[in-house]
């Protein structure tokens, strides 16, 4: 695994990219109001806003990653069809289609 880890005080969109440049999966642990919502959606707009799958560990973090980052949440039924889409862990299964489509171009 590739891991790198920041010592800055907020987490930055130039942190992310970065960590796309190595790797397919980004995981972020930050505390509240550390910028991690800023740097994601700054990010996205420097790819031009590519298709997004929002994977989290429960459904709670997923309903608030879904209206962060304005995203069909999984429990919707347009969310297995969706560009954008967050979802749990556990769901991943609902979305082959997703990753068949995004493969190559999905974030």
């Amino acid at each position: 695994m590739n891991t790198t880890t920041h010592d800055d005080r907020y987490v930055s969109a130039d942190h992310l990219e970065a960590a796309r440049l190595r790797g397919r999966i980004i995981a972020i642990c930050a505390a509240m109001t550390m910028g991690k919502s800023t740097a994601i959606r700054e990010y996205l707009r420097r790819m031009g806003n590519p298709p997004v799958m929002f994977i989290a560990c429960r459904v709670v973090q997923s309903i608030d990653g879904a209206s962060a980052y304005e995203l069909a949440h999984y429990q919707d039924d347009e969310a297995t069809s969706a560009r954008c889409v967050s979802t749990t862990v556990h769901s991943l299964n609902k979305f082959n289609k997703w990753f068949d489509e995004h493969e190559h171009d999905g974030i």
